[in-house]
């Protein structure tokens, strides 16, 4: 039974048999023609331009292609999400055997090349004769219009002619297998206007029995054909592009006719696997889920859980929602809920498109915090779904190399914005059960009410004290003993519309006048109207969650509509989406109001207080908006304070997190003007003015540049202790990565950088204490001791760091002004290693070092490069290196002694053969596939014996060397120089030389030969 990789595999090397071009996936990402910012959702969106003539037929040129082909024939496995707008999967994803937000299409395609013979020809060959489909269940489809609703072109009897030939062939009846179809099902439209044309499926009917199918069942298989029954199934949908759709309704013949086709991989996949390779349909298992397209995910959920996987299905309920019952149920819609999102985010992220707050970022927002709700039914209470994208990469990085290598990218997006939902998942689920079980509270009260306004047929006085009989039973007033107003009454104020929570206030008064024996006419005049007012509006809204509750469970706790209506659903509860929108619309214009600025000098931005930045104490902090504006296309915010430090002094800025709610702003980088902290958020979403929220550094990174930087002032220390006091700071650049530190000094010798290296890890092992302390300049102006830029214009008061001494006393070996971040001790850095030094200018040198863990991860490469060049030399562990390759380096020169040798003889016997071929008094030869320096040797051996004019082409690796010799009685009459000159630009490239001798080349193998007839006339 062949495996997904294998099935994949087996469809591109059978286009490749084709002559296709085998392009790469493009980007998730797709901008369409109006601009708007979507997910590629077909295989065609990539090819679209050519579609409509915009350019030429040229996959065979696209950069990344895996096989080149014809340029007018392509083919591909393409990543698709549809989780938005037309094609929108999502909320049926878990619950069936098929749905994805992320599937791979299989497609191949002609511009303009072949058409619809070719097209069917092949997908018969390949689903019936390599893959081995049972041919009595195979169905094809073919386009017929109805010409009462006006669809448009003839019927496509040529497809129909195509597929009867095939059916014919192996004795079925083509009118039992040739399905007409109608403009929903098998005419394509790009839109409204563009190009468009017929189509026809494959479709395979997976019902119980044995493989190959009688007549009957074929004539009961035809019926299934464009159904909804999921056991007759579309694999394979063949576009043949032919018309252009015209404003006016009309449709016109193409200059240029195409064929887009799509197949579904996991589709392909689960019937292959289902069947055992088409052997038993009887106990056949057709889900997509039960492939090994899906299988590592499971294992690993099962590891991570200690759940497993076993295939259940839920039904529909009552209300027609499919709605997971039994416990098995439910976790196995979470492990398919989970397995399909994982995908669909790594993928989307390894692409470029983040989680976000708005357009096709939301959506993968919303698909991201729903996998993390299903998580919940697994029992993960901390970040899990981020773990899952090692098993992905691994299983898949070999189809899409993108997945791997931006796997731990993926991963740190994932964990953040899962932390960001944990916080808040929770506590949101749980007033949401707080709120499913208020409504039927509310439901129950209007029913009451409703009944008994309906059939009372006393006084409003006797009413009164029938409502107190009934919602007050106790003749005490103790709202404890209510039995049904209070939790009523109390809900509605958190979880109900405003209608209700005016109902409930007014019931409640009911029950309170009848409880203390109030007069009937302040009854009937307030309370009573209050009830008969809004009680249409409460009975409406039976069974909802309303839409208030909704918006505050999105705005607060970061859930999706979506995910609300999922959880209403599986209550048997609705939500007020309409409601929701209104107070959608109504944040979006309140956001609007306050966009951000747009600013095009630093000097408008209007915050003039000063950000208070407390960031050498904590890295975390409670802020508040104060402006948000726009410089070109980044977006930064101002805040009230800062734990990030701000780019200056050489050190660069701090990344972080501001957290609201149950949404994270990933700040990308901080800088400052003046003193006001600009923190630079990234992508297209930033708070508003006014929002307050959580800003914490990046740790990791912030601890990795405060090594950095400390290391960094024990280097400036070391280099006056080595080279001299005259050494001096030029400047420096502090990161996470690395430190580079500019000082004026001639080139430093080998043993001075060694002094350096080792002084600086004598210091660092010390482990002295770095502090700092802020005096007044002028108290350390003249200080020799204490390093200060010459030049630089120093504050009133300053910032003093030293190392070693004791704290605050200025008694350090180290001290310089500084006002960036350090550890509190040197042995925090760990170790140093000194990376390169060298010129920068004139007189100024460059050192470049690391710290910490980027100076082990560095020791421990050039380890494992050691021991693998050990191996790979046969050394005798890593001290037999040196021995070993001194001798390979011998074996080395004598074996290029001896190849020369060979070569110089082997050129001299080529240059006899030529030297009998010579017409004209010249030699001109395409000596073929050698390379230049075996030109340069015949035309060597051949100056000896020839007093002519000799031009050689040479083209081994593709590319062309050409070499021309004249002799010296020739060269009034023509140059080498000039030969070449001539030639070269033929082949695509360039060359001269001198008069005797000169060399060029170029990269158009296929033009040789018309260089060298130039070169003939050159020479005539």
């Amino acid at each position: 039974m062949m495996t997904s990789a294998q099935i994949r595999q087996s469809f591109l090397d059978f286009f490749k048999e084709k002559q296709h071009t085998i392009v790469p996936s493009d980007n998730v990402g797709y901008t369409s023609r109006d601009g708007a910012r979507i997910f590629t959702n077909a295989g065609m969106n990539q090819f679209v331009p050519i579609f409509l003539g915009e350019r030429p037929a040229d996959v065979d040129t696209w950069p990344g292609v895996l096989h080149k082909g014809l340029p007018t024939r392509a083919a591909d496995t393409q990543k698709c999400i549809r989780a938005g707008g037309k094609h929108n999967d999502l909320e049926d994803v878990g619950l069936d055997t098929y749905h994805h937000t992320l599937f791979e299409m299989l497609g191949n395609w002609s511009f303009g090349d072949y058409f619809k013979k070719e097209a069917i020809s092949w997908a018969w060959e390949l689903v019936i004769e390599r893959w081995k489909f049972p041919p009595t269940r195979v169905y094809a489809t073919i386009y017929q219009p109805d010409p009462s609703k006006g669809d448009p072109a003839d019927r496509d009897q040529e497809a129909w002619e195509i597929w009867a030939e095939k059916f014919r062939s192996i004795g079925l009846d083509p009118d039992i297998h040739i399905v007409n179809g109608n403009k929903k099902d098998n005419f394509w439209m790009m839109g409204d206007t563009g190009p468009c044309g017929p189509c026809t499926e494959i479709h395979i009917d997976l019902t119980p029995g044995p493989p190959n199918l009688d007549e009957d069942r074929q004539r009961e298989g035809r019926k299934l054909v464009n159904g909804s029954d999921a056991s007759c199934i579309e694999i394979w949908n063949n576009v043949f592009i032919q018309y252009n759709a015209n404003p006016d309704g009309t449709f016109s013949p193409l200059p240029a006719k195409h064929v887009d086709t799509g197949m579904g991989f996991e589709r392909v996949c689960s019937i292959i696997q289902g069947t055992k390779n088409f052997t038993d349909f009887e106990n056949a298992k057709i889900s997509n889920y039960d492939t090994d397209v899906f299988k590592p995910i499971f294992d690993e959920l099962t590891k991570l859980s200690g759940k497993t996987y076993a295939s259940t299905l839920p039904k529909a309920n009552a209300q027609g929602n499919v709605v997971p019952v039994t416990e098995q149920e439910k976790i196995d819609v979470a492990f398919r809920v989970i397995a399909d999102h994982i995908r669909t985010l790594s993928f989307a992220i390894a692409d470029g498109i983040q989680p976000g707050n708005s357009d096709r970022n939301y959506t993968l927002r919303r698909i991201l915090r729903r996998a993390v709700k299903y998580g919940r039914t697994l029992d993960f209470k901390e970040p899990f779904f981020y773990k899952l994208v090692d098993v992905l990469a691994a299983q898949m990085g070999d189809v899409f190399p993108e997945l791997r290598a931006k796997k731990e990218q993926v991963k740190s997006v994932l964990k953040l914005e899962e932390e960001a939902f944990n916080r808040t998942l929770d506590r949101g689920m749980a007033l949401f059960e707080e709120a499913a079980t208020f409504i039927p509270k509310m439901d129950a009260l209007v029913d009451h009410v409703d009944v008994t306004l309906a059939k009372f047929e006393g006084t409003d006085q006797e009413l009164m004290e029938y409502f107190g009989d009934i919602l007050w039973p106790d003749t005490t007033y103790d709202h404890k003993n209510t039995n049904i107003m209070y939790p009523v009454y109390l809900g509605a104020a958190e979880y109900g519309t405003p209608a209700q929570d005016k109902f409930a206030d007014a019931v409640r008064e009911l029950v309170d006048v009848s409880s203390e024996n109030v007069g009937a006419d302040k009854f009937t005049a307030v309370y009573l109207s209050d009830v008969r007012e809004y009680l249409p509006k409460v009975r409406a809204s039976k069974g909802v969650v309303s839409a208030e509750f909704a918006f505050q469970l999105y705005d607060t706790y970061g859930f999706p509509l979506d995910l609300t209506e999922l959880m209403a659903r599986e209550r048997g509860l609705t939500v007020d989406t309409s409601g929701f929108e209104k107070l959608m619309d109504e944040q979006k214009e309140r956001a609007r109001a306050a966009m951000k600025k747009n600013v095009v000098a630093l000097s408008e931005i209007e915050t003039k207080t000063p950000t208070k930045f407390i960031g050498y104490d904590a890295l975390d902090a409670e802020v508040k908006v104060l402006e948000v504006v726009s410089m070109k296309d980044k977006t930064a915010i101002v805040l009230d304070a800062s734990s990030c430090y701000a780019e200056m002094g050489g050190q660069v800025g701090d990344t972080a997190q501001f957290i609201v709610g149950a949404n994270t702003f990933v700040i990308g980088n901080t800088t400052k003007v003046g003193n006001t902290w600009l923190h630079f958020v990234e992508g297209e979403d930033a708070p508003t003015v006014g929002t307050s929220g959580r800003l914490a550094v990046d740790p990791a990174r912030r601890h990795a540049i405060e090594r950095h930087h400390t290391v960094t002032h024990i280097l400036h220390w070391a280099l006056h202790e080595v080279v001299s006091h005259e050494a001096t700071q030029k400047g420096s650049n502090v990161g996470p990565d690395k430190l580079s530190f500019d000082f004026n000094s001639a080139a430093l010798t080998a043993q001075q950088l060694a002094d350096i290296e080792r002084l600086v890890n004598e210091r660092i092992v010390d482990n002295a204490p770095v502090s700092w302390t802020e005096v007044p300049y002028k108290d350390v102006q003249t200080r020799k001791d204490i390093m200060q830029l010459f030049g630089e214009k120093y504050p009133e008061n300053v910032r003093v760091v030293q190392i070693g001494g004791a704290a605050g006393s200025l008694s350090g070996y180290s001290m310089e002004l500084c006002g960036g971040t350090h550890t509190r001790h040197t042995g925090e850095i760990g170790l140093f290693r000194l990376s390169s030094e060298s010129a920068v200018a004139a007189g100024i040198r460059r050192i470049e070092g690391i710290a910490g863990l980027e100076a082990y991860n560095l020791a421990r490469a050039e380890s494992d490069l050691l021991k693998a060049l050990a191996g790979k030399v046969s050394a005798q562990g890593m001290h037999d290196i040196e021995k070993k390759i001194e001798s390979l380096l011998d074996q080395q020169k004598a074996l290029e002694k001896a190849l020369k040798a060979a070569q110089q003889r082997e050129a001299s016997g080529r240059a006899k053969d030529l030297l009998a071929k010579a017409e004209n008094n010249a030699i001109i030869v395409n000596l073929g596939d050698v390379d230049a320096d075996y030109a340069v040797a015949v035309s060597d051996a051949l100056k000896g014996n020839f007093n002519g004019v000799i031009v050689l082409a040479a083209t081994a690796g593709g590319s062309v060397a050409l070499i021309a010799s004249v002799a010296k009685d020739l060269q009034a009459k023509v140059q080498a120089g000039k030969i070449i000159q001539t030639i070269a630009p033929i082949v695509g490239g360039k060359g001269g030389g001198k008069p005797d001798f000169a060399r060029g080349g170029g990269k158009d193998v296929s033009k040789v030969d018309a260089a060298l007839a130039e070169a003939r006339k050159l020479c005539s």
